[in-house]
């Protein structure tokens, strides 16, 4: 039997210290995510360019999105499920760690 379709969404915001561990971590688990959305909420640090080269490395899996203006938190986190297309999908902020077996 196939698994599901797996979504992840992150809203990031100036998470330039983090993003890169959690990625990584994402891209780790046991079970294959299809699709990994990223929305930037206008970030003034290094955000966007650690986006753009995982995206540039996995064009596959990877969607990136940067807003105009900052939307926030929430506002952030819809404008990302808006653009997911998994069977399931999973909400990651952007400094966490996810096991192995998450998904």
């Amino acid at each position: 039997m196939a698994h599901p379709t797996v979504s992840v969404v992150i809203a990031a915001f100036n998470g330039a210290e983090f993003i890169a561990t959690q990625l990584d971590s994402i891209l780790a688990q046991s079970i294959a995510v299809t699709e990994i959305v990223v929305c930037d909420d206008n970030s003034t640090d290094e955000t966007w360019n650690i986006l753009r080269e995982y995206q540039r490395k996995n064009p596959e899996i990877f969607r990136i999105f940067r807003n105009e203006k900052n939307l926030g938190c929430a506002g952030n986190f819809e404008r990302g499920l808006s653009f997911c297309s998994g069977d399931v999908i999973f909400l990651a902020d952007q400094d966490d760690i996810w096991l192995a077996d998450k998904v």
